[in-house]
């Protein structure tokens, strides 16, 4: 019975890990719930014979106590700001915590059951290229100023999906102990999750793209030479796609052109409105329901300050910022520390792209997508480090028997 219920544990991890790629997709038309929200809830559910698991693991302190002072750094600030606070539930970021929950709960999974690692990024790829599928068969799909949305999802988010996935299908086909059959089909999946980029006409994503390109390519362990074989065939593969976009697709060579000419990021005015507005409450923020309201206030409309930095620094000031920080350059530091592992890139290239993301998109302390991420760099680092502790114990037995 245990077994059984282990396995739909697993199972149900796998299926919420496809799942968050369709945040948006409602396919039963009931209101406010997704089919994101579906597997969440039944993934929760299954680890309930599992839940006394998840306090033995000690190894999660490193990463729960800042994101707990956050928390409470919060809660005083909105305390201190209470005139926003319509009710006691204002006091915390509810999406946020749900997704704290959720992240430690996939962390605790793949610490418990390792294995499960690479399928669970072979999954996500291919629930992107599920998505493309259903582009190609025109289900979801929507523009807006020229921009694809499937389901009525944001296109930058679509494009950050769509160039983690290529990013970590590059990953699974350089290294040389993937499996064949994986490297056959992610090979499949390549031009899609590139076209699929390029409908998004995100800068963000394509920096993204672009980036962990040419990252993959430095940190590839081969012979010099035919590293500078790889790194000449990833500037022609970055020079031939930037040339195409701005000969193919109009909306794209735009939003381009007036980054680069006019220094236009799409959020300049709600950058400099969102910094007035947190040099006016520094130490503690506005509090969290404040948020909107104040950046209205400043002139820069009735939003969120499009960068996740900007907006933890607004609503909870200096202090609340130092405990966020401290958990993502937690998670940046050990990435580091085990740098030397094959697995290594695909982490570090999950863990720039989500943060360069996060820094240019609205609302992103509520998308699943980054936290979940985090769940799987959590794990990941985890299973660096024991692997770490293994050779090392086996180079020492080694030596002990020459």
């Amino acid at each position: 019975m245990n077994l059984l219920l282990k396995r739909i544990n697993d199972f149900l991890l796998l299926f919420l890990v496809f799942a968050v790629t369709f945040e948006n997709w409602n396919p039963f038309g009931f209101s406010g719930i997704s089919f994101t929200y579906i597997a969440t809830i039944l993934y929760i559910v299954s680890w309930v014979p599992f839940a006394s698991k998840i306090f033995k693991i000690s190894y999660f302190r490193q990463f729960l106590i800042p994101l707990v002072l956050y928390v409470l750094v919060g809660i005083l600030s909105t305390a201190m700001n209470s005139l926003y606070a319509n009710e006691l539930l204002d006091l915390v970021h509810q999406r946020m915590l749900q997704l704290i929950i959720l992240m430690f709960l996939v962390a605790a999974h793949l610490i418990l059951n390792p294995s499960l690692i690479p399928k669970v990024l072979v999954i996500f790829v291919m629930s992107i290229f599920a998505m493309y599928l259903l582009f190609l068969a025109g289900q979801g799909i929507s523009y807006f100023n020229g921009r694809i949305l499937i389901f009525g999802e944001n296109p930058n988010l679509i494009g950050t999906k769509a160039a983690l996935a290529f990013i970590i299908a590059l990953g699974f086909i350089t290294n040389k102990q993937q499996s064949k059959s994986i490297k056959i089909l992610l090979i499949g999946t390549l031009l899609p999750l590139l076209h699929l980029t390029i409908l998004s006409a995100s800068r963000g994503a394509l920096l993204s793209l672009l980036l962990g390109v040419i990252l993959l390519t430095i940190s590839l362990k081969t012979q010099l030479w035919k590293k500078m074989i790889l790194i000449a065939f990833g500037m022609v593969f970055v020079t031939g796609l930037f040339i195409y976009i701005l000969e193919t697709n109009p909306v794209f060579r735009y939003r381009i052109l007036s980054t680069v000419e006019h220094g236009d990021t799409g959020r300049n005015e709600i950058w400099e409105g969102a910094i007035q507005a947190i040099k006016n409450n520094l130490f503690f923020g506005v509090g969290l329901p404040a948020d909107k309201l104040t950046m209205f206030l400043h002139g820069a409309g009735f939003r969120d300050p499009h960068n996740v930095f900007l907006w933890v620094l607004l609503t909870t000031g200096v202090v609340g910022t130092f405990f966020f920080v401290w958990f993502i350059f937690r998670i940046g530091l050990y990435l580091i520390r085990y740098s030397r592992s094959e697995r290594f890139a695909v982490y570090f290239l999950i863990y720039t792209t989500v943060l360069l993301n996060m820094s240019k998109q609205g609302g992103a302390i509520g998308k699943i997508l980054f936290w979940f991420l985090f769940g799987v760099l959590i794990s990941g680092i985890y299973a660096l480090k024991t692997n770490a502790k293994r050779n090392t114990e086996n180079y020492e037995n080694i030596g002990l028997h020459q």
